[in-house]
């Protein structure tokens, strides 16, 4: 099980008193500004400024992949523990996360390590949900899935790769699922596009699964694309008329699937899609990371 909540798993119910904490700029020792995030934080000022850079390589990312003619015009807020300790034992803190969006706060703590790839997912949730709103109507394949990939992306020479083949996500990710496709566990591709967020989170290696299938749609034939920020793969289309499609209200899941999933004008047979894609994610290794 994954250890960020989701927005779709938003804490509840929050009182005005709880959220102050988060908000109050006297509780915190670090508060710093970007062009897009405000940062409030009990680390180190270099370890907040270094996150908050990092928001900003996202946010371009983001910005660019989900289509957007007009980013928010507020900045976004994001919270850096210095401990995960103090992380933890924060009241508002679900019990078993490493990160999470409350609807309001991009909330975690400092790991050199691994708080980049939390705050990565867990910031695609908070961009879209203020941003793209309508976009969280899409199924769950989806908006885990690509916030997996952006999760999974690394900065190399000062720019950020989305759908690194040797990300941490990707090293976690990829043994899952080709067990699964082996074992002939993975959700079949016809059933895994409509499938609803009950069932979605009820069954086992749903991460590993969207995660691959959204990396595939964004690189195939490709692992990677080392010479581009966003890769441009075949099916790079299907996602992006996807986005365009489901962050407009009025349309309905069916008619999006049907528009998005189309290669020069012919519908995509999701049964050849799907041997394409088992093969794909079979013949992937994800190695050591990067240095």
């Amino acid at each position: 099980m994954r250890l960020m909540v989701t927005a779709a798993l938003i804490v509840a119910g929050l009182g005005a008193a709880r959220a102050q904490d988060l908000d109050r700029k006297k509780a915190w020792p670090v508060v710093l500004k970007s062009a897009h995030y405000q940062i409030h934080s009990d680390a180190t000022k270099e370890e907040a400024q270094k996150l908050l850079d990092h928001m900003e390589l996202l946010f371009a990312t983001y910005t660019r992949l989900f289509a957007l003619p007009r980013p928010p015009a507020a900045r976004l807020t994001v919270v850096l523990f210095k401990s995960k300790e103090g992380y933890e034992t924060h009241a508002e803190t679900p019990k078993g996360s490493a990160a999470y969006y409350d609807g309001r706060h991009l909330v975690g703590y400092c790991d050199e390590e691994r708080m980049y790839n939390y705050f990565a997912h867990e910031g695609t949730h908070q961009f879209t949900d203020i941003a793209l709103k309508d976009i969280q109507r899409a199924p769950m394949w989806f908006t885990e899935g690509i916030a997996e990939c952006l999760g999974n992306s690394e900065v190399r020479g000062g720019r950020l790769y989305v759908a690194a083949r040797n990300g941490r996500i990707a090293r976690e990710n990829l043994p899952v699922i080709q067990k699964m496709i082996r074992d002939r566990t993975h959700v079949p591709l016809r059933e895994l596009v409509t499938m609803g967020e009950k069932e979605w989170k009820a069954r086992e290696g749903m991460y590993p699964q969207s995660w691959s299938f959204c990396h595939f749609l964004l690189a195939y034939p490709n692992a990677e694309d080392p010479k581009r920020e966003i890769p441009d793969g075949r099916y790079r289309p299907v996602l992006s008329t996807f986005i365009t499609l489901m962050s407009k209200r009025s349309t309905k899941l069916e008619k999006a699937l049907q528009a998005s999933f189309v290669v020069n004008g012919k519908p995509i047979d999701l049964d050849e899609l799907e041997k394409e894609w088992k093969a794909y994610v079979l013949g992937m290794t994800a190695g050591e990371a990067r240095e």
